[in-house]
């Protein structure tokens, strides 16, 4: 049973297991940490996320948001975090300066 799994005591307690609600904000860490140096050439309004797929596997995709809401995701695997980041970064532009839209 991992550290997420334990149920939450009450009352409350301190405790070295995290609460189960912050499990899923430390797995969004965890992925992350490593692109600390990338992540901040990410303009303000916008928040790239990249993931491992679960198919295929070893391949990551990406997804934008503006303000915390969802306006992109890529919709082919890549095969390094750096170039799903890449890819993302590119939308972004896109997105900035109106290129392909009508």
């Amino acid at each position: 049973m991992g550290p997420c799994a334990v149920a939450a005591p009450w009352p409350p307690r301190l405790s070295t297991a995290p609460h189960p609600r912050t499990c899923v904000a430390l797995a969004a860490v965890r992925a992350t940490w490593h692109m600390a140096d990338m992540t901040e050439a990410v303009p303000h309004p916008y928040s790239i996320t990249v993931e491992p797929l679960k198919k295929p596997e070893g391949q990551f995709g990406w997804a934008l948001r503006k303000h915390g809401k969802l306006i992109e995701r890529s919709d082919r695997p890549f095969s390094t975090e750096a170039k799903a980041f890449e890819a993302a970064m590119k939308a972004i532009e896109r997105s900035e300066t109106g290129f392909g839209s009508r």
